[in-house]
């Protein structure tokens, strides 16, 4: 398998970085492939479609940014929860939110991308593209699937619009405590997140 060239890498990278801090800061139905373009320094018009395709798989490329790394360290904790055996609903929880959370610390953009799937979430054009990336992160898979065997429901779809309403507390929520002063600590927000987010779910 060929190598990627260190300056098709290096292209790839200016867009998903300019693309990421553009959609963050003027939204993504806002933002041009021209703009971000321009915001890379990219002089080839053509390179942005010639590495992503599209809009959408522009969107795609800055998510996994983050939404891979994300999934793999739930995986982790899933994996030792296994182990543990016996968990409440709350571990599960926990699990949801203290990855995403730790990627926003991290100040490597997870800031943007907070607020980019805040957006997609409100989108017509683009919360289907959510939902789609779902089968791309087989490990936020498996906690779904212990929310389903943990939350008590009558039918698939009571589950599926209590767990929209978790979607949305997550990234509503974290992406507003990250853009506006907020007297509690960081930490102490996260696990009155994590409550909140429980209290909800086994209603």
């Amino acid at each position: 398998m060929k190598t990627a060239r260190k300056d098709t890498l290096t292209t790839r990278k200016n867009l998903t970085d300019a693309a990421e801090r553009l959609f963050a800061e003027k939204g993504i139905d806002n933002v041009s492939l021209v703009d971000i373009s321009r915001a890379a320094g990219q002089k080839n018009r053509c390179a942005l479609q010639y590495h992503f395709g599209d809009k959408a798989g522009l969107i795609n490329a800055v998510l996994d940014k983050h939404s891979k790394e994300i999934d793999h360290a739930r995986g982790e904790m899933l994996d030792i929860l296994n182990e543990k055996g016996e968990y409440s609903l709350r571990d599960a929880v926990c699990i949801l939110v203290k990855p995403l959370a730790r990627r926003v610390e991290q100040n490597q953009g997870g800031k943007a991308f907070l607020s980019i799937n805040s957006q997609m979430m409100s989108s017509s054009q683009y919360a289907d593209l959510r939902v789609q990336r779902v089968p791309l992160l087989p490990d936020t898979q498996r906690l779904s699937s212990i929310f389903k065997k943990k939350i008590k429901v009558e039918s698939p779809d009571e589950f599926s619009a209590r767990m929209l309403i978790v979607d949305c507390m997550l990234f509503h929520s974290l992406s507003a405590y990250s853009s506006r002063p907020v007297s509690i600590e960081w930490d102490k927000f996260i696990e009155n997140l994590i409550d909140s987010i429980t209290a909800v779910i086994e209603r």
